[in-house]
């Protein structure tokens, strides 16, 4: 493939040709690779599905918010950047931690950008659109995606980065907060694909950029499952929804129940995550408090799994403490039927107005 010249920008990507009858997203399938210069600064980015990850972007915090990708999206990222021809080693700062002497930043932001988006176009076999909110303790970011876009676009509305100080942070260590917006710039005009990341709330500089990227992994990779608004994320291993099926006709279900005696009621909860959230709506769930049985019927229909809850007792005594005392012991059923942490890797697709 020659080389494409775009805003001095400086492209050389030797990408694996996906034939017509590919089967997306296999283990074994082999990575694409793409180059891409900024100035000074070369970029080379290879991914494969539900594979390892390695950075050197030569910027320690954009390394870890690329890996992002490895962990939600389930992709596999190498990125190796090289700085005048010297290739960069990993887990070490370009400027050894300098804030004053910097000159690579920007160019960095872009090619990592560009070549990322290159190298994603590569899983991309269809157009698809969809939209996914990420936590991250205080923090909380909205990405939507959609693939195969004829008129690339980014909107990027982070700023400011944190509450501390007023206007908030410019830097995360060595990492400069203004240039996030032009790495996702760079990345969507390569991918060919139109995205909006927005900070919905965060006072944590470190949670608003951390929850954008996570955000742009899980939107990403519900696209490529074929998840949108009003169906379950999709970041699953391939055969899980087989698997779960498979469990339904068996007494191994992944569940857990809880109960939670105080002054006012007694609460029982038992949760099922391989049964399917029954069609209406509060079928089996009483708290005694009618708003709260209609929240937790949403959610459990958005998030996709069965659960039951009943209160016995004096329930109209305080609803106050019913709502609170049902939401822990909810907590702690689903804790139970996870298992371990190893579970919340998995978030539900969770579509936000």
């Amino acid at each position: 493939m020659p080389p494409q010249q775009n805003e001095g920008l400086t492209v050389s990507a030797a990408t694996t040709e996906k034939a017509e009858t590919k089967t997306p997203y296999l283990a074994n399938a082999s990575p694409s690779s793409s180059s891409f210069t900024s100035g000074s600064v070369t970029a080379t980015c290879s991914v494969i599905e539900f594979g390892k990850s390695f950075h050197s972007t030569g910027i320690c915090f954009l390394d870890h918010m690329v890996d992002q990708l490895t962990s939600h999206a389930q992709i596999g990222v190498t990125m190796r950047v090289s700085i005048d021809g010297v290739l960069h080693q990993a887990h070490i700062d370009y400027a050894s931690g300098s804030l004053a002497d910097r000159p690579h930043d920007r160019d960095i932001f872009i090619a990592c950008g560009a070549a990322l988006g290159s190298s994603l176009k590569y899983l991309v076999n269809n157009i698809s659109e969809s939209v996914f909110c990420c936590p991250l303790d205080e923090a909380f970011a909205e990405a939507r995606l959609t693939l195969s876009s004829d008129a690339p676009y980014s909107l990027c509305d982070l700023a400011p980065y944190g509450s501390m100080p007023r206007q908030g942070r410019r830097w995360i260590g060595c990492y400069q907060c203004a240039l996030t917006p032009v790495f996702f710039e760079h990345l969507v005009q390569t991918l060919g694909a139109r995205l909006e990341l927005r900070k919905m709330r965060g006072h944590n500089a470190h949670h608003v950029v951390e929850s954008s990227f996570k955000a742009f992994a899980r939107v990403f990779r519900a696209c490529l499952d074929g998840s949108s608004m009003g169906g379950s994320h999709g970041c699953v291993i391939i055969g899980e929804e087989r698997v779960r099926q498979d469990l339904l006709a068996t007494p191994n279900h992944r569940t857990g129940s809880r109960s939670r005696s105080t002054k006012e009621t007694t609460i029982k909860i038992h949760a099922d995550l391989d049964c399917p959230a029954p069609t209406a709506l509060t079928e089996s769930i009483f708290t005694g408090v009618e708003l709260m049985d209609i929240i937790l019927g949403e959610f459990r229909q958005t998030a996709g799994f069965n659960f039951s809850v009943h209160c016995d007792g004096d329930i109209y005594i305080d609803d106050h403490h019913t709502v609170e005392d049902v939401a822990i012991t909810l907590g702690q059923c689903l804790n139970v039927a996870l298992g371990n942490k190893a579970g919340l890797a998995r978030k539900i697709f969770f579509p936000c107005n």
